[in-house]
This record gives structure tokens, C-alpha cells and sequence, in this order.
């Protein structure tokens, strides 16, 4: 530590100057994800790209790339209608504002709310968006699995230890978020009136919902890649 006057002199490399000295950084909305953002300002009364961009008051103006690229997962999402450049929302989009998650997650949580009468996928879907959701804080010490079926089982088994109450509560609090119906189904699991294995049996059909844009078909071992 210093004691007294003096002299400092840190040495970086050039690389470094230029990587980690800039005057500024760059504002976030350059670089992020702008989907959450898109449906709630067509839901407020935006109905086209253009209305976004010159309407919005931004202190510094989205992409149109980024613009765009949400629009379109969106779309497919089925949470917004696209009719010549004309942006509309959708009975499913409204139902999503109110879930404190990314659009995806929150088609995952709805489609499975309403339109699968089976709970174990309800469970599986509140399940496997708080693992995939960066905003829960919260991730099991196998978080580097990536078989989702196999951690989503790994969290039920685990909330219902005492070892695990720190994520227990976690899981808690983000079912609280979406719903008295979502608190209810996780106590169900809790008490064994929904199993663990039907839960892990729906966690790919109960993703597809949200994740519809990645979806490809194979059509045989081409050799051109």
C-alpha cells in the first residue's frame, strides 16, 4: 500500500489500453436482448418497427437488427402478429406480460398452463425455466449437465431436502412469481401427488412451445453438411 507521496506506474499492453480504457462503454441496449422489450412496447400501442424506433424516446436507439430479430421470435412465438410490417399482440402475448420472465420461458410457463390439462407438465415447465433463467441466481452443482431432463429431476429431489433450502426457497419465490397456480403444483410434487419421473417425461414436449424457432428436421446423413 502507499504511505507516502510518490510516484505510480502501471504498465498495460496496447491490447489492454484499447480493450479496457475506452472513455465509455457501450450503451446496453446495443448489445441486448431487445425481445421482452418489443412485446411490451406493442402491447403499450407500438404497431410497427418504424413506431419503435422514431416514437420511443430512447436515449440511445436500439438496433434495427436487433429490432428485428425480436419481432420475429416473437412471431414465431406466437405472441405477436405481423401483417405487412403491421405489429398486433395476441391473446397468448397478453397473457405473458404478467410473467416476470423472457418471452420464452413465459410461452413455456403459459402453454403449459393452458393448454396441457397434465400437471406434471406445468411442473416440468416451472422447473426447467428457473434452471435456464439467468435472473434466478440460483443453479444446482451439476449446472454444467446438459441433459435438462435429468436436472430438472435433480431439483425436485433436491428442494425437498433440508441440505437444500437455500434453493428450495429460490424455487419457491420464483413459482410465487408466476402464480398461486404454479405454488400450488410445486406443493403437489412435494406432497407426491405428482411424480418425479411423469415430470421429467414432459420436460421436451413442454419446451417445443418456447422454443419453436430452433426446431429442424433431419433429413438423412447428407454428406454435404
Amino acid at each position: 500500500g502507499r504511505v507516502q507521496e510518490g510516484i505510480c506506474l502501471r504498465i498495460y499492453t496496447e491490447s489492454e489500453m484499447e480493450s479496457s480504457f475506452v472513455e465509455q462503454s457501450n450503451p446496453e441496449i446495443l448489445s441486448t436482448d431487445l425481445t421482452s422489450t418489443v412485446l411490451l412496447l406493442v402491447a403499450w400501442g407500438c404497431s410497427s418497427r418504424d413506431e419503435i424506433l422514431a416514437d420511443i424516446p430512447f436515449v440511445d436507439s436500439p438496433p434495427i437488427d436487433s429490432v428485428d430479430s425480436a419481432i420475429r421470435l416473437l412471431v414465431d412465438l406466437g405472441t405477436l402478429t405481423d401483417v405487412k410490417g403491421r405489429l398486433g399482440i395476441t391473446s397468448l402475448g397478453n397473457e405473458i406480460l404478467d410473467i416476470p420472465t423472457h418471452p420464452r420461458f413465459a410461452t413455456v410457463i403459459q402453454h403449459a398452463r393452458r393448454n396441457d390439462s397434465t400437471p406434471a407438465a406445468f411442473a416440468a415447465a416451472i422447473a426447467v425455466t428457473f434452471l435456464l433463467d439467468d435472473d434466478t441466481g440460483i443453479r444446482l452443482h451439476n449446472n454444467q449437465d446438459p441433459d435438462l431432463i435429468s436436472r430438472v429431476g435433480d431439483l425436485y429431489e433436491k428442494i425437498q431436502m433440508p441440505e437444500y433450502s437455500a434453493i428450495n426457497n429460490a424455487f419457491r419465490q420464483y413459482a410465487a412469481r408466476i402464480g398461486n397456480d404454479a405454488k400450488v403444483v410445486i406443493q403437489k410434487v412435494m406432497d407426491g401427488s405428482i411424480s418425479i419421473s411423469d415430470i421429467r417425461s414432459r420436460v421436451g414436449p413442454t419446451l417445443l412451445s418456447g422454443f419453436i424457432d430452433l426446431v429442424g428436421e433431419r433429413k438423412g446423413d447428407a454428406s454435404y453438411g
